[in-house]
């Protein structure tokens, strides 16, 4: 009989992380939907935990903090900095500029700061939908 609860275990245990690692990849899928942001971005922001041989529970965590616009791709011309949120989707920044940081490079967009003139820079709705 004790084999036959450790089978038992062992089979649940592997049907919880199965289960876990099918509904993590349509969790990542459904927030690339939403969000611009890359797979190894989104797997840093959730922690996913296993069900063990003891512990018969697998459960998905999302980070609590805040996503900046450095997480996005930035576009900066003579108007502003647009930064592209998801496919359809881009915040506009009227006369924002961005900045290098000290020993930072121009080229790579994500190693500054962005800095705009205008203190209500955002007046209608943060997802405007521009094509």
């Amino acid at each position: 009989m004790k084999s036959f609860e450790k089978d038992l275990h062992r089979y649940v245990r592997n049907a919880l992380n199965r289960s876990i690692t099918k509904i993590a990849k349509e969790q990542r899928e459904l927030i690339k939907l939403d969000y611009a942001l890359s797979n190894k971005k989104i797997r840093n922001l959730t922690k996913i935990s296993r069900a063990k041989q003891d512990k018969l529970e697998a459960t998905i965590a999302n980070a609590k903090v805040a996503l900046s616009i450095n997480n996005f791709k930035r576009f900066q011309n003579k108007q502003g900095v647009r930064v592209k949120i998801a496919k359809n989707k881009t915040l506009f920044f009227k006369g924002a500029f961005l900045g290098v940081r000290q020993g930072g490079s121009k080229s790579d967009n994500k190693s500054g700061f962005m800095a705009t003139r205008y203190k209500d820079n955002l007046k209608h709705t943060p997802f405007e939908a521009s094509a």
